[in-house]
């Protein structure tokens, strides 16, 4: 049985990979060269695991040194989804796992205009096809056209805000390219010192919604100066995950995010929205910014927004082969109670 690494300890055991890729990106039958750095005289082995951690071969042993992962790992070449390398020293998950990530060609978001109960349209995601548009929804979509892999060592992000930190995991398994965007916008210093424009603490009816920042602008209409194609996610919205904001277009996604307050108040954005992350730490902090006072109770604009003081990259902790990362999501149990205030039609 694999021995599982503690919540209490997951922070202690988050340090750099011992696996350093050679190339970000690799073709097609190119090999897959990764460095491993453990010390001298130490047993190595690497696990190759989904992303709930089950084993989808078994553990190779394998040298300090350079290596080989399609040679090591044939089972790499087969992946269509995001999947993880971790290595095990002594036996043990050591440092953070590497994302392995299939580069396939786009499924495009088919849509239909709808109405909301206000009867103002919008346009509404009903499924998903090959690129180029145009296919009949009745015929089955070619398979996805397979450009290599990315590599990378899998990171958290850490957003230090005015009213606390919140600790987020990424799910590049279910929203790949939006994971490697918004952590190159974080590691470019995108979002340091942007606020918490738009705080919508009830729905009409009364549910937890969410908190939306990203915006330099702070006018609700910023971003990167690019839209990101939508993907399709299948990541819940719940309590404390991340999703990006866009405006009606389905690729108009940018930089904006918000993150979700409760799952009744957000759960009609599943397959509208894409979820690719969540909070693992800072359930206080969530509800702290949600409890602001607002200056536009109909806008939810806060009086004195809060603001993202920095936002940083971090090693993720070690992955178990077995149960995946040591950690888990917070839930509606860790949310503080939504303060007293108006309702918020959305």
């Amino acid at each position: 049985m694999w021995l599982l690494v503690s919540i209490a300890c997951a922070a202690a055991a988050a340090q750099e990979s011992p696996l350093s890729p050679e190339r970000l990106y690799n073709g097609v039958g190119r090999p897959l060269m990764v460095t491993v750095e453990v010390p001298p005289g130490t047993d190595a082995s690497l696990a190759f695991l989904d992303a709930s951690g089950e084993l989808l071969a078994p553990p190779r042993t394998v040298t300090r040194g350079r290596v080989d992962l399609r040679r090591v790992l044939p089972a790499v070449e087969e992946i269509r989804r995001v999947c993880y390398v971790q290595c095990l020293a002594a036996g043990q998950p050591t440092g953070s796992a590497l994302v392995i990530q299939p580069m396939l060609s786009r499924l495009e978001p088919r849509t239909e205009t709808a109405q909301r109960p206000d009867g103002t349209p919008y346009t509404r995601i009903t499924g998903w096809g090959p690129e180029p548009p145009g296919t009949p929804q009745e015929e089955a979509p070619p398979p996805q056209t397979l450009s290599g892999m990315r590599v990378y060592a899998e990171k958290d992000v850490v957003l230090r805000t005015s009213e606390g930190d919140i600790v987020l995991a990424m799910r590049p398994d279910e929203a790949p390219n939006t994971v490697w965007n918004f952590l190159r916008l974080v590691e470019g210093g995108f979002y340091d010192g942007v606020g918490f424009h738009r705080v919508v603490p009830l729905t009409r009816d009364g549910d937890p919604f969410v908190i939306q920042g990203g915006d330099p602008s702070g006018r609700g209409d910023g971003g990167p100066g690019y839209w990101l194609p939508l993907e399709p996610s299948r990541l819940r919205h719940d309590f404390g995950v991340i999703s990006m904001a866009r405006a009606d277009a389905p690729d108009s996604a940018g930089s904006q995010f918000f993150i979700c307050l409760s799952r009744n108040g957000t759960a009609r954005l599943d397959g509208q929205y894409c979820a690719f992350g969540y909070a693992v730490e800072g359930a206080e902090t969530i509800g702290a910014i949600a409890g602001v006072e607002l200056a536009d109770v109909t806008a939810g604009r806060p009086v004195d927004p809060p603001i993202i003081r920095i936002a940083e990259a971090v090693p993720a902790p070690p992955r178990n082969p077995g149960s995946g990362r040591p950690d888990r999501p917070v839930t509606d149990a860790d949310r503080p109670p939504v303060p007293d205030t108006d309702r918020i039609p959305r």
